[in-house]
């Protein structure tokens, strides 16, 4: 009997704490969306923070259409604390925010790091700060591979491989690379950095030779460093950016700011729940599984 009463007692306890979690939860959530809703109804500037390797764009690309179809938008500050990514997807971010540098004021603001993919992200704003001690630059591409054969031939290992040409595949660390497989993929890598180094001298408008002949070379800067050679506009601090929007967007006094990142994590939290599936947004942010072998900005 009195088993049965403790255990009656204990799950007439549960019921109540899984009510009050749901309960406490389904409030959250409600003025959550009711606070960003309310946000984003009167003028505003948009904040995206890119704190991650350049991977997968899903999210972004969701939160940037958000902000470019929004009237009562009126300007995105972007802050980059980023070392690089793959070539497609930092591309990617790039014509995306160039389509809203086009209707509204968009400014970068550099953290730690802002470099390569990075800085070709940054490359789309309309103005470009960073901190002194920014490490930015890095303008170039790469593939990294390794040879194993050796270590297979040592544990007694012959690599078979079967394939429909003798460029498949390559490079691959299975087999010794061969000088025309070399060759190509080395001009496939020159094409993407004169892709990468075209697009800088367009957007910051470089013409002086030294200048293109230090950038080229896939060197990093400080952000004092960067400054001399025109790689960005301003050395400041995110309210400086701020305050940079305000005055092209003429906006004075204080000014809502919607920080499109802060969803990420009420969507973690809802994650450690297991109870995504209720509660889906469009506003986190996330990346993607990197490909290996897939170039990118570094």
């Amino acid at each position: 009997m009195q088993d049965n009463f403790l255990n009656d007692y204990f799950k007439k306890k549960r019921r109540r704490i899984f009510k009050g979690t749901i309960l406490f939860i389904s409030l959250l959530v409600f003025l959550l969306l009711a606070n960003f809703i309310s946000n984003i109804e009167k003028s505003s500037f948009a904040k995206i923070s890119i704190d991650e390797v350049i991977l997968n764009n899903e999210d972004y690309l969701i939160a940037l259409e958000t902000i470019k179809e929004n009237s009562n938008i009126k300007g995105l500050l972007i802050s980059i604390n980023s070392p690089g990514g793959t070539v497609v997807s930092s591309q990617e971010l790039f014509q995306k925010i160039s389509t809203i540098a086009e209707k509204i004021p968009v400014v970068v603001s550099m953290k730690e790091v802002a470099a390569s993919g990075g800085y070709l992200v940054a490359l789309a704003a309309n103005k470009i700060y960073s901190y002194p001690g920014t490490i930015t630059g890095s303008i170039g591409v790469i593939l990294q591979s390794a040879n194993i054969t050796n270590l297979l031939e040592k544990l007694g290992v012959k690599p078979v491989i079967f394939k429909s040409g003798k460029m498949k595949a390559t490079p691959n660390p299975f087999e010794d690379s061969q000088l025309d497989s070399n060759e190509s993929i080395q001009n496939i890598i020159k094409e993407m950095h004169s892709q990468f180094l075209n697009l800088v001298v367009k957007k910051r408008n470089l013409k002086n030779e030294e200048h293109l002949k230090i950038i080229s070379d896939g060197r990093i800067f400080t952000g004092t460093q960067a400054k001399k050679v025109n790689l960005i506009d301003e050395l400041g601090s995110e309210q400086d950016a701020v305050n940079w929007l305000k005055d092209e967007a003429k906006i004075t006094g204080e000014i809502n700011i919607i920080d499109f990142n802060s969803n990420e994590k009420f969507k973690n939290f809802l994650n450690h729940f297991s109870i995504k599936k209720f509660f889906s947004g469009n506003y986190t942010y996330t990346s993607g599984i990197f490909a290996i072998w897939t170039p990118y900005y570094e």
